[in-house]
């Protein structure tokens, strides 16, 4: 649980900055390699441990308990609510990685027995699905009847730079460390802002 709040604290301090300093800039592509970084940061930085050396002076002073004193010792257990986090946790992970497996799936579902257009290293399937244009790696997936020809040209151009700058990566990752640390707020916001930035 400390690596988390460790985490969490790295998250919020990148987020921070973005906001502050890099938000309004038009330097689109140094802010998605800036918010791509905080994230790796913030997965890493917890696991590394700087020592810190105290010097403490020996306690000369004994104190001794007889068996008196410790049988009229009344101990009351409470029950230590600290005990559920790691269980309230993971079922925070098991509902959202569910979520996102529901969504590949139906990914995959949509790509699956289309007919692909292949065009170097980019496929292209045209659905009749009412959903509107995408891409996943190097699919770029759109349905024509939804634009006309001029329209429909100004899309596929945009999806391509998403395919060829592989902002699906930047997608999945965001979306992962939304599962591992669901309970912090500021990585909602945190991929939000780099899914607008994306865009």
């Amino acid at each position: 649980m400390e690596y988390l709040f460790k985490a969490s604290i790295v998250t919020a301090i990148f987020y921070a900055c973005y906001k502050l300093f890099l938000q309004r800039e038009t330097f689109f592509q140094s802010n998605r390699w800036f918010l791509l970084s905080g994230l790796i940061f913030s997965i890493l930085l917890p696991f590394i441990v700087i020592p810190i050396y105290v010097e403490q002076n020996p306690i000369n002073n004994v104190m001794l308990v007889t068996a008196d004193q410790i049988s009229n010792t009344v101990s009351e257990e409470s029950f230590d609510y600290i005990t559920l986090l790691p269980l309230v946790y993971s079922l925070g992970v098991a509902i959202f990685m569910t979520k996102m497996i529901i969504e590949l799936s139906s990914l995959y579902r949509l790509l699956n027995g289309q007919k692909v257009i292949n065009s170097g290293a980019i496929k292209y399937i045209e659905t009749t699905e009412d959903v509107p244009p995408f891409s996943f790696f190097n699919y770029i997936i759109y349905n024509s009847n939804s634009f006309n020809a001029s329209e429909l040209e100004l899309i596929v151009n945009h999806e391509k730079v998403h395919v060829r700058q592989w902002h699906s990566l930047d997608i999945i990752l965001v979306q992962l460390a939304a599962v591992f640390f669901w309970f912090n707020p500021f990585i909602w916001l945190y991929k939000k802002d780099l899914q607008q930035n994306l865009e």
